[in-house]
This record gives C-alpha cells, structure tokens and sequence, in this order.
C-alpha cells in the first residue's frame, strides 16, 4: 500500500477556562495517555469515519459503522470505569437520543453536538 501524507491543523480561540480550552491544552502537552494525533485519529474514526467514508465513496459499509460502534462502546466503557462505581446519573443512563431520519446526510440546520 503506498502512503500518502495528509495535515491537518487545528486553531482553536474559546474562553478561559472552556471544556474546549482544557482539552486543546491537554492534547497539546507531553503529558498525554497516548501520543496526541493517535488520540485525536482514535476518537475521530469512532465519530465521523461513517461520514468521511461516504463522503469518499458515496457510500458507507457495515463494517466502517460496526467499528465506529466499537470503538464508541468501548469508550464509554473506559469512562464507567473512570466513575469508579459511581452512580451513573440516570439521565445519562436512560437518554433518548433523537433517531435521525436520514443518518449520514447534511442536516438542514447544523447542530453542535457538543453544546
């Protein structure tokens, strides 16, 4: 398989003290679990692979979706662990998330899923 380099840069301006601050912070020290860019490639392929894939292609297969699935459940097991058999809140536990009725495609009005 021939490489092939790709960059990717991000810059990023938020308030003192934002969730988003810290974590640019975070990632942008040496003082990270795993190298930064396997961090960020880890959580952008469980996030928006599905989305880059049809992008591509035009189209998505089971297995692009089943292991972004994977990689979100093991996740979210990693951050139950971290509660250290704290009680998950239960509207954490019990959400509704809204069903898309057509997954993967531009929606109408962008929505910040991250608040």
């Amino acid at each position: 398989m021939t490489l092939q380099d790709c960059e990717i840069r991000v810059r990023l301006r938020a308030d003192q003290g934002s969730a988003e601050l810290a974590l640019a912070s975070y990632l942008s020290s040496k003082d990270t679990l795993y190298p930064s860019k396997d961090m960020v490639m880890i959580a952008l392929m469980g996030y928006w692979l599905p989305l880059a894939q049809k992008h591509k292609s035009g189209v998505v297969d089971d297995e692009c979706i089943n292991s972004s699935i994977y990689r979100l459940k093991l996740h979210i097991e990693y951050l139950e662990k971290m509660l250290q058999n704290k009680i998950i809140r239960e509207d954490v536990k019990e959400s509704k998330l809204e069903k898309a009725s057509k997954p993967l495609d531009k929606p109408e009005k962008w929505e910040n899923p991250f608040g």
